[in-house]
């Protein structure tokens, strides 16, 4: 979509909701500029940890620190425009989300515009009851709300703890985390599970520390720009889909498990609170299937070795057809 049909799309959305909000001048020409530029950072994904980079982590006595997990979308603010996590501008859901904070909370988004203007790049969340694809934050006391998980100078993250002095000092709100220097694998393995269980950790922990070498270990996938970074997640979804009966057109058995299916669940009900309208219909299956497909072979192309397209397909296409047929619990 152009500019001004997202924009348009954005304040019909917020009238239809009944939702508040300011267009804030600001805001909106730094939408503007996100259609004639890219992300200075690259936004990253995240992927759930491998065996090496906990002996990683154990090997060279990293200290790691642990982020809360907010159930919302990565947005990124840069004097080049605001971003969403695939590097184009942002939704109009998304766009609809900052319109409210504008009005709701302006002063935060007064101290991103500042922090934005000295050269920093800042990579935000986006939550709150009315944006939370997984259910954690449906009882949140705002609308929407922002908190902010990076900050880039120079084309590269700032790792923690440097990051979160910086984040003092631009008076922006942050996740609650805390520091860890396991021992050992199993001990990384279980303070891991038990931090991203806790509920003020919403969806899971985020897990951070400085780059460091990575010769010999298979960690290429955890490796960003001036940091490595990890997921971990043991909490089921709040809001689930009723299964629907569909008939079975193969007795054969599609195998889509592990990493690569919670991939898959969690982007398509991120996609369903995005774009309701695509799943309005079994005839947009296809679409939904190319979605997940791109954002599987760019953000996570490792995930795919060994898996057969066809299956790969049919798997998207059920689960999909789940959100089509079913309802909310």
């Amino acid at each position: 979509m152009s500019f001004r049909e997202t924009l348009d799309k954005a304040i019909s959305l917020l009238c239809r909701k009944k939702v508040p909000y300011a267009r804030d001048p600001l805001l909106i020409e730094y939408f503007r500029r996100s259609f004639d530029n890219s992300p200075p950072i690259r936004p990253y994904h995240l992927d759930y940890p491998n065996d090496d980079i906990l002996r990683l982590i154990v090997d060279r006595e990293c200290e790691l620190y642990l982020e809360a997990k907010y159930d919302g979308t990565h947005i990124q603010f840069s004097k080049y425009g605001i971003f969403k996590h695939d590097g184009k501008p942002i939704s109009n859901e998304q766009l609809a989300g900052l319109m409210h904070i504008c009005l709701d909370n302006p002063s935060l988004v007064s101290r991103i515009f500042r922090a934005v203007e000295k050269g920093y790049v800042i990579e935000v969340e986006l939550f709150g009851k009315y944006y939370t694809p997984m259910g954690f934050h449906l009882t949140y006391d705002r609308l929407y709300d922002l908190t902010v998980f990076e900050v880039g100078l120079n084309g590269k993250w700032i790792p923690p703890p440097e990051k979160y002095i910086l984040l003092k000092e631009l008076k922006l709100p942050y996740p609650s985390y805390c520091a860890i220097k396991p021992r050992d694998v199993e001990e990384l393995r279980r303070k891991l599970s038990e931090i991203a269980g806790r509920d003020e950790y919403f969806e899971g922990a985020v897990a951070k520390t400085r780059l460091v070498d990575t010769s010999g270990y298979r960690v290429k996938q955890f490796v960003k720009d001036g940091l490595i970074a990890f997921k971990v997640k043991v909490k089921e979804p709040k809001i689930k889909f009723r299964k629907t009966r569909v008939k079975r057109r193969t007795k054969r058995e599609i195998r889509i498990g592990g990493a690569l299916a919670k991939e898959i669940n969690d982007e398509l009900l991120k996609l369903y609170s995005e774009n309701r309208g695509i799943f309005s219909s079994p005839r947009n299956i296809p679409r939904i299937i190319n979605y997940i497909l791109d954002y599987l072979r760019n953000a996570h192309p490792h995930l795919l070795e060994g898996v057969e397209e066809k299956d790969l397909k049919r798997y998207i296409a059920g689960k999909a057809l789940e959100i089509i047929r079913g309802k909310f619990r």
